[in-house]
């Protein structure tokens, strides 16, 4: 290891630890993984993934257009309620299922004649992403060939160190850039997903500007970036207000939460994953802990045989001055559908898709920090066909739970049309297939475990998707990494 560069690859794979697990969000929703990492993340460089985002009113750049975002609806071919023409949908299907929904989908598709794309995994360029993000002048760079977590085969890691105190890893399809750990102070409280159990999203506002910069003035800059690394985004984004205040109120939220008062099953279930992650949180400070200060601040030679050494900063602020910025989601799109943010595929048959992320946080001296991963560029379009409009998506739902018994109360709340990459023998050459997504709140019964004569209720946000073109749900089994 290069002196001077273990603690930040150290805090870099607490960092990678931290999205590992929120991808997995099924099996954690109810861990308070983000408590328990926080203070190893906020001493580290390493930017933290936050978990993947239930999408909210959308913002359109200026002169806005039909978007994947508004609350437009599809012709329908059987007349939909009044209530449907204004982007939200009431009624109960035939299986017993609620619909209560929010329909996303832009209102120029042309039902009659949609089409999927072949699509390429966008890789990346590490030298290229470092002239945009850290400049163009010459910065240290560890290099691992046989580091795993790409999708790409053979994808080398690379993390580069400022002088200043900037990180930046890329390898293959993925980027993430860290300026001065405020990500690692403000992701792990954010919980916008209400498949975690953990919803705070009333917290943090979607249509508030922030004294030092309007919403739309972030995005311009963030596009352009963007843009540089070879990523065209949607003009319709998400942007979250996040104030201090808001944030001590989510942490008190969870402080005052723990695993024991959650429902016997998952409490169960948080319980041990809670000691599991623990472990992990505390061998990761205890590595830390072991790097001495001088080699921490130890100067790093260059590739070069007998060149000067340059010296890196000792330390990097644990907690930045301000934690005031804008959170931000950004979307690809194909023909203004935006490409799903969602996983599906299978672990097991090697198919599995973790689901496109753009992410930045961006403040008052601009941006913070910038994830990206797991972006497909589209290629040409496939023979043209007859999709599913909504009322053909919401028959092949409601024929899908007519398959079983449906014991549990459903209820869909969130309806939207997007692009989704689904793989086969290969997950870098993709069919990007048009399909309807059902954000489906099922709430599970379960005996008491003191009380077996009790009844629990156990709540489980779930996303189905119905492939446009086919008509057959695009299953996801994330299988043995539960």
């Amino acid at each position: 290891m290069v002196p001077g560069t273990k603690r930040k690859f150290a805090c870099l794979a607490m960092g990678i630890l931290y999205r590992m697990v929120t991808a997995m969000k099924k099996f954690w929703k109810s861990v308070f993984l983000p408590v328990l990492l926080a203070a190893a993340l906020t001493a580290c460089s390493a930017q933290a993934d936050s978990l993947s985002f239930q999408p909210a009113s959308s913002v359109p750049a200026a002169d806005p257009e039909p978007s994947p975002h508004s609350a437009s609806l599809p012709e329908s071919s059987t007349p939909a309620p009044e209530a449907e023409a204004s982007g939200e949908i009431q009624r109960t299907l035939s299986c017993g299922a609620a619909v209560n929904a929010v329909v996303s989908c832009p209102g120029s598709v042309d039902f009659s004649s949609l089409s999927s794309y072949s699509g390429a995994l966008h890789s990346f360029d590490p030298e290229a992403v470092k002239n945009v993000l850290l400049g163009e002048g010459e910065i240290p760079c560890q290099k691992d060939e046989t580091a795993a977590g790409s999708l790409i085969p053979g994808a080398v890691y690379h993390f580069f160190t400022g002088e200043d105190g900037q990180s930046l890893m890329v390898q293959g399809e993925t980027v993430t850039y860290d300026k001065d750990g405020l990500y690692s102070s403000v992701a792990p409280w954010l919980h916008l997903d209400k498949a975690g159990g953990l919803y705070n999203g009333d917290l943090f506002p979607a249509d508030k500007d922030l004294p030092f910069a309007s919403r739309q003035q972030g995005y311009e800059e963030l596009r352009q970036v963007l843009g540089k690394l070879g990523v065209e985004v949607s003009s319709q984004y998400d942007c979250y207000a996040v104030e201090e205040s808001a944030l001590q109120k989510a942490e008190q939220r969870l402080e005052e939460t723990s695993p024991a008062e959650m429902p016997e099953e998952g409490g169960a279930a948080g319980r041990d994953a809670l000691e599991a992650v623990s472990s992990e949180a505390e061998a990761g400070e205890a590595a830390l802990a072991e790097v001495p200060a001088d080699e921490d601040a130890g100067a790093v030679p260059s590739e070069a045989e007998g060149a000067p050494v340059k010296e890196l900063p000792a330390e990097r602020n644990a907690e930045p001055e301000s934690r005031e910025c804008y959170f931000y989601r950004l979307y690809t799109d194909i023909q203004g559908v935006p490409v799903t943010a969602h996983e599906n595929g299978s672990v097991d048959k090697g198919t599995y898709l973790p689901g496109a992320t753009i992410e930045a946080l961006y403040a008052a001296d601009g941006l913070h920090s910038l994830h990206i991963s797991c972006v497909f560029d589209a290629g040409e379009n496939q023979t043209l066909a007859q999709a599913l409009d909504l009322e053909g998506a919401l028959n092949k739902l409601d024929e899908l739970y007519q398959q079983g018994v449906l014991e549990d109360a459903v209820e869909v709340q969130e309806i939207a049309l997007e692009y989704v990459p689904v793989a086969d023998a290969s997950r870098v050459e993709v069919e990007l297939a048009p399909a309807w997504r059902f954000g489906v709140l099922r709430t599970r019964t379960y005996p008491g475990k003191s009380n077996p004569q009790e009844t629990v209720l156990v709540p489980d946000y779930e996303q189905t998707m119905i492939h446009a073109l086919t008509g057959e749900e695009i299953l996801l089994d994330q299988g043995s990494i539960l």
